[in-house]
C-alpha cells in the first residue's frame, strides 16, 4: 500500500515537470533584457497602462534613493548604485493591473513586477494558472510562491503581485554588491588598524 502511495505521488511530480512549459521572460510585449525607448513604447501601446506619453502615467526615477521592487518586497536601492539602476512605475489603467514597476541595469530590463487589481483577479487565480502552465513551484509558502529555470525567476507573492526576474543579471547585481561591502569592510579594518 505504501510503494502503492509513493509510486502515485512521485508519478504525479513527474508528470508535471514532463508537461510544464518552460518559465517566459516576457509579459505581453515587456521582456527582460529591453531597453528603455523600447518598455516606453511597448507601455503606449499596451491598453493595461495610462501613458499618455512623458506623463504622471510612467514615472522615471534616475536618483538611487528610489525604492525598487524585488523578490521579498521593497528594497532600497544602494546609494552607489549609479545612473546605471533606473526604475520605471506606471499606472494600470484600471483593469486587472493596478500599477507595475520595470527595474534597469546596465540599460536593459531585468526586473517586471505587476501588481494586480486584486478587486478584479486574486492570488489563488494565478497561482493556478502558473502551477498548470509552469508545475510545482520550486519553492512555496503562505505569501508566495517562486518558479525558476536557469535564466529566469517568476514569483507570486501576496496579496497579488506577479514578478519576472533575469537571474543571471539579478545574480550579478548580488555580486557586486558584495564585493562593494566586502571592500568597505576592509578599509573599515585598515582604517581601524591604524589605531
Amino acid at each position: 500500500m505504501k510503494k502503492m502511495a509513493f509510486l502515485s505521488i512521485f508519478a504525479l511530480f513527474a508528470a508535471s515537470a514532463l508537461f510544464a512549459q518552460s518559465l517566459p521572460s516576457a509579459f505581453r510585449a515587456f521582456s527582460l533584457g529591453m531597453n528603455l525607448k523600447a518598455l516606453e513604447d511597448a507601455l503606449a501601446k499596451d491598453s493595461l497602462f495610462k501613458y499618455p506619453g512623458e506623463a504622471p502615467g510612467v514615472e522615471v526615477h534616475l536618483t538611487p534613493q528610489e525604492r525598487a521592487a524585488e523578490t521579498t518586497g521593497l528594497v532600497e536601492l544602494p546609494p552607489d548604485a549609479g545612473e546605471n539602476t533606473r526604475l520605471v512605475q506606471a499606472t494600470g489603467s484600471g483593469s486587472f493591473i493596478d500599477n507595475a514597476a520595470f527595474q534597469f541595469n546596465e540599460g536593459k530590463l531585468y526586473l517586471m513586477s505587476f501588481s494586480m487589481n486584486t478587486e478584479l483577479i486574486d492570488y489563488n487565480s494565478i497561482f493556478a494558472r502558473l502551477k498548470s502552465k509552469y508545475g510545482l513551484p520550486k519553492s512555496l509558502s503562505p505569501d508566495e510562491a517562486v518558479w525558476e529555470s536557469e535564466s529566469v525567476r517568476m514569483n507570486i507573492s501576496a496579496p497579488c503581485t506577479v514578478r519576472y526576474i533575469d537571474v543571471a543579471a539579478f545574480k550579478a547585481i548580488g555580486q557586486s554588491e558584495t564585493a562593494k561591502t566586502a571592500a568597505k569592510t576592509t578599509a573599515l579594518e585598515d582604517f581601524l588598524n591604524g589605531f
